[in-house]
């Protein structure tokens, strides 16, 4: 079994907690995930039903979340290890720094004059929200070459 080497210099992490926040582990992934159909990035957002940590999305649990990730479940680093160890999760409120490798890139993140800016859950992707009527994840603050800050609200889904 090949074993990832998590300090490799070249190795970004692809969500960053910049001010408050707290980390949350201790529940399991959903069983049936995989890093082919189902990859988590640092920075996707985190929900957890019936007992497992899901993708959040506004289809699941009326767009209940969690928070973001902060570990992976992907094909190129696994820091679940093989689903052996649950998941991290970063829970607002916290400021928090996600690289547009997380991000949806089909989506634009700008921000608009005074307007605020929210922010939801699709598919496991913070996106502006558009017709979307679930709750907002978090609220952008800054937009960067490289990542957008955000304002993670606290959770609207507790761990039971």
């Amino acid at each position: 079994m090949a074993e990832q080497i998590l300090n490799n210099p070249n190795w970004v992490r692809k969500a960053e907690m910049l001010y408050g926040g707290q980390e949350y582990t201790g529940t399991p992934l959903k069983a049936s995930y995989t890093p082919a159909a189902n990859p988590i990035l640092p920075g996707m957002v985190a929900v957890i039903v019936n007992g497992e940590v899901r993708i959040a999305d506004e289809n699941e649990a009326g767009g209940a979340f969690l928070g973001i990730f902060y570990s992976e479940f992907s094909t190129d680093l696994d820091e679940t290890d093989k689903k052996t160890i649950a998941p991290t999760i970063i829970r607002g409120p916290a400021t928090v720094g996600i690289l547009n490798a997380a991000l949806n890139s089909e989506k634009t993140y700008a921000l608009s004059g005074s307007d605020v800016v929210e922010l939801v859950a699709e598919k496991g992707f913070l996106v502006p929200r558009a017709a979307q009527t679930g709750p907002t994840v978090a609220t952008l603050t800054q937009v960067q070459s490289d990542r957008i800050i955000v304002q993670l609200n606290s959770p609207m889904s507790e761990a039971v």
